[in-house]
């Protein structure tokens, strides 16, 4: 889950909205290398860290992102590498350097490999030249039929630095591996498409110490219809260590320690090709000290016609930690609509709303496509409070709008 490249690091600090000046990207193929290029200039923000009490000052940056990939060996292996580069006015630089593998053996085995280092500003001369590093090595059968199998490894060093990209956590050696069985019935006169039993475990440790800080385990069977109607189960047993106090609410905390729990979750679906699509996702089960209740996701789709289609999403959380009397129940819920006028226009909506934040957003997107590979986007952003008198002073009802007019070329370049 981890990504070299997160676009959303561009433009947020810390919760911050930061201005973008412009930029420009380009994609596309060269020959037989698949390239691409982005690169997005930032201005100067000052705000004020309320957790530190202090004036944070961010110099104008420039962010760029280069990738390129190219077929080797055979036609489903590919070679490439990325760069990503974060350097600011004041001469703050953070480069990550990245070269990858995908290399397919035989038939449906696949072979993952690659190795990301980072160069920046603030790490000494006498820092270790491992620890500025990530490698990662993966054999995953893709397959669906008889037996599957995955297995990985992979270690981040305590200096590997990505700041475009996005961790999930720092310092770690890990390992994964997982084992299925599937079917797949192709008579006619059978209703079931597939089914599949599946089994995988991953162990996440501490460079420090190697204590193991995340593991999970995990026993699932899934299966499809014909129809489209489909269904899944898991059992899931997580051990965890929590370095410090665990904050999920103003008023619900799980103490630093050693914690395992297990949960059960499941969910169903139906055909995308109905009018109305249905998918219900639960999950119930202890978490740390406490229990953990999700109702959902729920979503619902309705196409009421070509030109027009309506998404519902909602999701309950119940919390409880009786030993401490901690309670905890929030509500999200978001909507989706998507209008096509004609060919060439199109409006899309987005709105979302979370009762544990007593926040809501908004996105509104309108596209203008005159001919084949040209697009203009009109887009607006916003987001406003629910609860404005949580805080002194009464907080505003809309936080932020922002309007984006944005304009895509394609084009062949024959020399």
């Amino acid at each position: 889950e981890d990504q070299l490249f997160y676009s959303r690091r561009i433009g947020l600090y810390e919760g911050e909205i930061i201005p973008i000046i412009g930029g420009a990207r380009l994609v596309g193929r060269a020959r037989k290398w698949d390239m691409g290029f982005l690169d997005m200039q930032t201005a100067s923000y000052d705000f004020f860290d309320s957790d530190t009490d202090s004036l944070i000052h961010l110099a104008s940056a420039n962010h760029g992102v280069f990738r390129a990939r190219k077929q080797v060996f055979n036609p489903t292996s590919y070679a490439g590498g990325m760069i990503t580069s974060r350097i600011d006015a004041s001469g703050n630089y953070n480069i990550n350097a990245a070269a990858d593998l995908i290399f397919n053996p035989f038939r449906n085995d696949y072979i993952t490999a690659n190795y990301i280092h980072t160069f920046d500003n603030t790490l000494a001369e006498t820092d270790q030249f491992f620890n500025q590093g990530k490698f990662y090595l993966n054999w995953l059968n893709r397959s669906n039929i008889g037996l599957t199998y995955e297995f990985s490894i992979s270690r981040a060093g305590e200096n590997f630095l990505p700041e475009m990209g996005f961790e999930l956590l720092e310092n770690y050696s890990r390992l994964h591996g997982s084992v299925g069985y599937g079917w797949v019935f192709n008579d006619e006169d059978k209703k079931m498409l597939n089914q599949q039993l599946f089994f995988w475990t991953w162990i996440n440790k501490r460079n420090t110490d190697m204590v193991t800080d995340i593991s999970e385990t995990s026993l699932g069977y899934n299966f499809s219809m014909k129809n489209g109607f489909r269904a899944n189960v898991d059992i899931f047993h997580n051990h965890e260590f929590l370095q410090e106090q665990f904050d999920i609410a103003d008023d619900m905390y799980f103490p630093a320690g050693f914690y395992d729990f297990y949960r059960v979750q499941g969910g169903i679906g139906t055909t995308s090709s109905r009018p109305v699509v249905l998918n219900v996702k639960s999950r119930f089960g202890t978490y740390y000290d406490g229990w953990l209740t999700i109702l959902g996701p729920v979503e619902v789709n309705f196409k009421f016609s070509p030109s027009f289609n309506l998404g519902l999403y909602y999701q309950y959380n119940i919390a409880d930690v009786t030993v401490r009397e901690q309670y905890f129940r929030s509500h999200l819920a978001r909507l989706k609509t998507e209008f096509t006028f004609t060919t060439r226009l199109s409006l899309l909506m987005f709105f979302q709303y979370s009762s544990d934040d007593r926040f809501g957003i908004n996105n509104i997107r309108f596209r203008y496509n005159p001919r084949e590979g040209n697009d203009f986007y009109f887009v607006y952003n916003g987001d406003y409070n629910t609860h404005l008198t949580r805080e002194v002073p009464e907080l505003p009802l809309m936080n932020r709008n922002s309007f984006y007019i944005k304009y895509t070329y394609t084009f062949i370049w024959d020399k």
